[in-house]
């Protein structure tokens, strides 16, 4: 490496402060038990009431047709404050403005994306959101799936484990639920494996739920899924195939979720 490349490797990157309030469906009681049950065991979030106190849910009045009608609305939780490196390294670029403002607005979307699946779906405050970060997370969590091959042979064990691990902690009494998520981890979560497993689509916090579950067990990938003890029971290449095959069904998933028009530009 040159003394030049090691002086720009060495740059700080300027941060800036930004704010963004996701918007949220609006929602009736019935949603709130149908959150609860999607979030992970270890948020401890079990019950409607505890979701109406961690999102702040309110009732409002909204016209639907020529009647009023009562909603829920969230009013915790959605309004976020975190930094972000996307202007800064965009200055670096000898590109057009155009260009620059779509980099840095991908980066933004990045950023949002991870804030939303960590912290605002899971009821929690904003901590750590650098991009750094998000790739460290992600290569504990996920895998880096584009540099690892697996076989159909692996996908299916790696499944059938995900589904013992689902028996395991739904105690046995939720045997089909578990059949069906199997049968869909086997076919990667695709749009096509999804209809297949379900025999129709799945509502977005169907996915949510799914995700929830898919995020606990690539958690556990990533410490080696170890047993009651604590040892780890995956050798190094197992571990690092599995956590390819959780990135997958993660990435395949994530892209079913209904996406935001926001302006991720405002405020830069």
């Amino acid at each position: 490496m040159t003394e030049e490349s090691t002086q720009a490797s060495a740059v700080e990157i300027p941060k800036a402060d930004y704010a963004h309030t996701f918007k949220t469906n609006m929602l009736v009681e019935k949603d709130l038990q149908a959150i609860a049950d999607s979030l992970p065991v270890s948020r401890g979030i079990k019950t409607a009431e505890q979701v109406r106190e961690a999102g702040g849910y309110k009732e409002v009045q909204v016209t639907k047709g020529k009647e009023l009608v009562t909603r829920l609305k969230r009013t915790l939780g959605i309004a976020v404050n975190f930094q972000t490196e996307a202007k800064g390294l965009v200055d670096f670029i000898p590109a057009s403005a155009a260009v620059k403002e779509f980099i840095a607005s991908t980066i933004i979307r990045a950023q949002l994306d991870f804030i939303k699946n960590q912290y605002v779906d899971l009821f929690l405050p904003v901590r750590e959101s650098s991009l750094e970060y998000i790739i460290e997370f992600y290569n504990k969590v996920g895998g880096r799936i584009s540099s690892v091959k697996f076989t159909a042979e692996a996908l299916n064990s790696i499944a059938d484990l995900f589904g013992d691990w689902l028996t395991t902690v739904t105690g046995g009494n939720a045997s089909n639920a578990v059949a069906a998520l199997v049968s869909g981890a086997k076919l990667k979560f695709t749009p096509a494996g999804i209809i297949k497993a379900y025999n129709s689509p799945l509502k977005p916090e169907q996915i949510q739920k799914i995700l929830g579950r898919v995020a606990e067990f690539g958690a556990l990938v990533a410490d080696g899924f170890p047993d009651a003890e604590g040892n780890t029971q995956m050798e190094d290449a197992d571990q690092e195939v599995a956590q390819a095959i959780v990135t997958l069904w993660t990435q395949n998933l994530g892209a079913l979720m209904p996406k935001t028009s926001d302006d991720l530009m405002e405020g830069i």
